[in-house]
């Protein structure tokens, strides 16, 4: 007995039930036993197992044996395997290691579809939609296919009904889609919802961002350097755009330049206290310093990424001799008050070591 149907003998040991009826040529294929798989395969090919020759032809082309790969796409469809049939179909439509035949790949495809291959019945009907030939035959093939699971069809169907005024049907064939992990849809799901349902347009924005979609990264960016569904944060938007950029979605690079010039721009002016205001402030009265900044960039991110509200702000100091922008939070009427208030501040801003002083302090140091 050869050694490696002694190992297999051993693992069905440890198979499932339902894996025992799994032929030989399966077995060693899915263990990845490709060398041992090809005699096998080729003998259950040659009985008219169609999964055998198409198993067959995945062998070699990982090894690299290009003909002998088209040889069994050849057998697996004249034996009527589906995948088999879509595999040479998209061979001959790209000419990948066959010459380029798009007549005889549309014949294939058309087989494909008919089998019951899924991929195959959504190209059908792209290339229909493309050259607007019987668009409703088009919208058949769409909605076989999306029937059977196939989310890039649901998301067609879904473009279809939006298309013509049907919401519900489209944000029904969303949302399967979605289910199934698409993150085309996810991102449909929020761009549909933004006005409507802002909360769950935020949700399938960062559902489908988390997941690499880039479109949604994009929108998402958008909606952190505006504040709007979000607290407005332009180091988050700015993470979100270059991953954006690398991702090739060219829209991205000017939206990061509207960043940046957010990030840098005086507009937020009314962030920062003059020496006179400071001077001019009762002294009796205490403010927390929240930090310190060598630069008037940082001291007005260190605000808005931190989303403190009004009672925040910066005025320009120095410290030996040197330039910096302290953030203060404040007034309060006491310094009880001010101590009380730490309490109230994100958990990243009290990191900082917020402590109390009075204005009497600042006058009589001359921190302005």
């Amino acid at each position: 007995m050869h050694h490696y149907l002694r190992f297999i003998f051993v693992l069905t040991l440890f198979i499932p039930e339902k894996e025992l009826h799994a032929s030989s040529c399966e077995l060693l294929f899915n263990l990845g036993m490709y060398d041992n798989a090809i005699s096998q395969c080729q003998l259950e090919a040659e009985r008219g197992n169609s999964a055998a020759a198409l198993k067959l032809s995945a062998i070699f082309t990982a090894q690299g044996n290009n003909e002998s790969a088209i040889q069994w796409l050849k057998q697996g469809t004249e034996l009527g395997d589906k995948d088999a049939t879509y595999n040479l179909a998209y061979a001959y439509f790209h000419g990948i290691h066959v010459s380029k035949d798009k007549q005889r790949a549309i014949e294939l495809y058309k087989k494909a579809a008919t089998l019951g291959n899924l991929q195959a019945q959504f190209e059908l009907a792209e290339m229909m939609s493309q050259t607007n030939q019987a668009p409703e035959n088009a919208l058949s093939f769409y909605r076989n296919a999306a029937q059977e699971g196939h989310p890039p069809s649901q998301i067609k169907l879904a473009q279809y009904y939006l298309e013509n005024g049907q919401t519900l049907k489209a944000k029904e064939w969303l949302h399967k889609a979605a289910r199934a992990g698409n993150t085309d849809a996810m991102y449909m799901l929020g761009v549909a919802q933004q006005e409507s349902n802002p909360g769950q347009s935020l949700h399938w924005y960062k559902q489908s961002a988390s997941r690499g979609n880039p479109f949604a990264k994009h929108n998402l960016a958008r909606l952190y350097m505006s504040g709007k569904q979000v607290k407005k944060d332009y180091v988050m938007a700015l993470s979100l755009v270059d991953e954006a950029i690398a991702s090739g979605i060219t829209q991205s690079t000017e939206l990061k330049r509207e960043i940046r010039r957010r990030m840098e721009s005086p507009s937020s002016t009314s962030l920062l206290r003059t020496r006179d205001w400071i001077f001019n402030q009762p002294k009796n009265l205490y403010v927390l310093q929240l930090g310190a900044f060598h630069s008037e960039k940082n001291a007005i991110r260190f605000i808005e990424k931190n989303g403190l509200d009004s009672t925040s702000y910066y005025y320009p100091s120095k410290h030996n001799s040197e330039r910096i922008f302290i953030v203060l939070n404040g007034p309060y009427d006491s310094r009880e008050n001010a101590i009380k208030s730490i309490a109230t501040l994100s958990k990243n801003v009290r990191k900082s070591q917020p402590y109390p002083k009075s204005f009497e302090m600042i006058h009589t140091r001359r921190q302005y």
